[in-house]
């Protein structure tokens, strides 16, 4: 059977290489929390670029934010004001997710 992952490669300057280890979600050390954590910290890697050209940086606000449904995972600001909402789920498999996508639609 073929490899269906690759070996993700981090390259720094000077181009030296080095190659990263798959991590498990959900175990417990990596859960919801620790990705909530992550993007607050480091909202850079959210691709606001291919999801919202307009939005630019964002600037993290706050986490777990107590509303009407439950809590806002993480709230972003852009620089021009407006408002931006994350919804973390942490799944295993495809199957998860799409299970949690349809349960989301039908909530909302």
């Amino acid at each position: 059977m073929a490899r269906q992952r690759g070996t993700p490669v981090l390259i720094s300057e000077g181009s030296a290489r080095s190659t990263l280890d798959r991590i498990r979600l959900g175990d417990g050390l990596h859960d919801e929390s620790w990705l909530q954590e992550l993007i607050h910290d480091h909202p850079a890697i959210l691709p606001m670029s291919d999801i919202e050209p307009g939005f630019g940086d964002l600037i993290a606000v706050a986490r777990e934010i107590p509303c009407g449904h439950g809590y806002i995972d993480n709230l972003y600001l852009t620089p021009s004001g407006d408002i931006v909402l994350v919804e973390t789920k942490l799944c295993a498999t495809a199957r998860c997710a799409g299970r949690w996508w349809r349960r989301r639609w039908i909530m909302v």
